[in-house]
């Protein structure tokens, strides 16, 4: 039998120490740990966290929340699309553990990173070769040079850009998931950030970040293949893209330039941050209001398909000239 009792003794004193108690306050504390986290994710505040009660963490939650959508300037027509919007999100919440899922969100925008360098780094000679080692001759005056080939290499860049996207997301969920658990998939999206006031589950949301990131990976793959045959360098190609990723890390425009910053934050290397979960801003369109996750899609397939024109145009009219 394990023995949970503790003496110490100083000459003549002893001291008798219970250490099942300390156990179970140790266990208690671990145990809610995570209930702790969360709370102190929506207060910011020590003392707020441990005096809470669950009116108080909603109504600080919703404090929060106004603050930010105040930062953010929201028109008075967007608080009223938000406000209907959070009327649909059942409350109370019950407590799940979402870290299995939360961290892939979390590691998108490094995910994003990786996509567009292996991109950069396979895809920027897919066209810049031909002219580099002089066989475009050779290449565009046979039966399918300037008819087939242009569109056949684009959709191979795009298989493997979509690829690629799929492999390094794949390979963080497994890992997340064997690390932290799978629990949650079906969890409300505000247990894993409360801020966010979309109302849908956990899984759906990865759904989401799945969908947008492949069709990153297409705007990558189409855009790095054209600047390929527009430059005929594989290293310009290359700095293109990195160039845009390390400016994007050091720039930031302020929510006090509304218009700039919302579209900035609309480049596909911004897109994925988490703060995006809850950026509340909108876009108008037709009269219908657009969350950032619904226009910058489309935004990409369109910019895929005017640089896929301008790519094929500059390859029908290369000319060969005197070498």
């Amino acid at each position: 039998m394990q023995n949970n009792n503790s003496i110490l003794s100083d000459g003549d004193v002893s001291i008798s120490i219970d250490m099942s108690q300390e156990d179970e306050a140790d266990k208690g504390i671990t145990e809610y740990a995570p209930i702790y986290s969360y709370v102190q994710e929506i207060t910011s505040n020590y003392d707020l966290t441990l005096e809470t009660d669950s009116n108080g963490l909603y109504n600080e939650r919703e404090k929060v929340i106004l603050q930010n959508r105040a930062d953010q300037m929201l028109t008075e027509k967007e608080m009223d699309y938000w406000k209907e919007k959070g009327s649909q999100i059942e409350t109370p919440f019950t407590y799940e553990i979402t870290e299995g899922w939360k961290n892939l969100w979390i590691y998108a925008c490094t995910v994003n990173d990786m996509v567009l360098l292996m991109l950069a780094i396979c895809l920027s000679s897919v066209f810049s070769t031909e002219h580099l080692r002089k066989t475009d001759a050779i290449i565009l005056c046979s039966q399918y040079g300037k008819k087939h080939l242009y569109l056949a290499k684009i959709l191979a860049g795009v298989t493997f850009g979509t690829v690629v996207s799929l492999l390094f997301l794949g390979i963080t969920a497994i890992f997340s998931v064997l690390a932290y658990g799978a629990d949650g998939f079906g969890a409300a999206l505000q247990l894993a950030f409360p801020l966010s006031t979309w109302n849908i589950t956990v899984g759906e949301s990865v759904l989401v970040l799945l969908l947008v990131l492949l069709i990153i990976s297409v705007l990558y793959s189409v855009a790095i293949m054209v600047l390929s045959e527009i430059l005929k360098n594989s290293v310009a190609v290359m700095a293109v893209p990195v160039g845009i990723m390390v400016l994007t890390m050091m720039i930031d425009i302020p929510y006090q330039f509304r218009t700039a910053s919302q579209i900035y934050d609309l480049l596909p290397t911004n897109l994925l941050f988490t703060s995006e979960l809850w950026d509340d801003r909108l876009f108008s369109f037709f009269g219908k209001y657009l969350i950032n996750y619904q226009i910058a899609p489309a935004i990409y397939l369109l910019v895929s398909v005017a640089l896929f024109f301008i790519g094929k145009k500059a390859y029908l009219k290369y000319q060969i000239g005197a070498r």
